[in-house]
């Protein structure tokens, strides 16, 4: 049973809730006494202190830099057709 919970838990995308949560099963796995009520109890408070301090499901730093550059290239493209349209507009 336990495992079927970190396995569900480890199934959402937030870094950080997972890191917290791989914690917890290494230490279930290195048998510290551990419940289910307990575990669920444990994964609610950490998602409402994340939600809470405005950390919950926020992009990592590798992650900004791709939609930094995203954006970026995005931009680009855009001027390069504006570029392109007003070159065309006298026909």
């Amino acid at each position: 049973m336990m495992m079927n919970l970190f396995k569900g838990y480890l199934a959402e995308p937030d870094t950080k809730f997972a890191t917290y949560i791989k914690q917890k099963k290494n230490n279930y796995e290195e048998c510290q006494d551990l419940q289910e009520d307990d575990s669920m109890t444990m994964a609610n408070n950490r998602f409402k202190a994340l939600v809470c301090i405005g950390e919950w499901n926020t992009p990592s730093k590798a992650q900004e830099d791709v939609l930094a550059l995203e954006s970026i290239t995005k931009k680009q493209k855009a001027e390069k057709n504006d570029k392109r349209n007003k070159r065309f507009e006298w026909k």
